[in-house]
């Protein structure tokens, strides 16, 4: 089965999607069927509290699920366990099972992991099947009309509560810079 049309998150694509304080409109509204892999699911996922004294928040995953904005994928069969094995051996569980479906069923990945995007690349050869964090974060903001102040606090909630800001070598690098200050 080969489906470009779904988007697969690694964890921390998915906890800075979670951190803007959007991710119910960025999901509904993304133009993929977005997905994650069980072992992600599984996890627990901390966001930094709005109050930076407060302990971290727990997110809860259901909602996201049972509003069918977020799927949850496992390995089906020898030739997906097999890949995943093979991931596992330089990656995370999360990241080599994100990347195991991905390549299997022809997913698109989003991953901001430098080793998981190399792999992923190497394996596919196709630019098109990969994501980020910050190429999802601004096409959505585009196509949802996001006043540059909107924008601006997306981006900041994200540095903050998810602990993220893009490398100075990636494409919306750039962008995000611009849109912070």
């Amino acid at each position: 089965m080969l489906s470009h049309s779904v988007a697969i998150l690694d964890a921390c694509v998915l906890i800075n999607i979670l951190a803007s304080g959007r991710a119910q409109e960025i999901l509904t509204d993304s133009e993929y069927e977005v997905g994650i892999c069980s072992v992600v699911s599984q996890e627990s996922i901390y966001l930094r509290a709005a109050d930076p004294n407060a302990p971290p928040d727990t997110v809860e995953l259901d909602p996201f699920v049972n509003s069918k904005c977020l799927t949850v994928y496992g390995l089906s069969g020898k030739e997906e366990q097999s890949l995943y094995i093979d991931y596992a051996a330089d990656l995370d569980d999360g990241e080599a099972m994100t990347l195991a479906l991905a390549f299997s069923r022809g997913f698109t990945v989003a991953t901001d992991d430098r080793k998981a995007r190399r792999m992923f690349l190497e394996d596919t050869g196709d630019t098109t099947r990969l994501l980020s964090t910050p190429q999802i974060l601004r096409t959505w903001s585009q196509v949802a009309g996001l006043p540059a102040g909107d924008v601006k606090n997306l981006l900041l909630e994200v540095s903050r509560r998810g602990r993220f800001s893009p490398r100075s070598d990636d494409p919306d690098f750039g962008w995000w810079s611009k849109a912070v200050l």
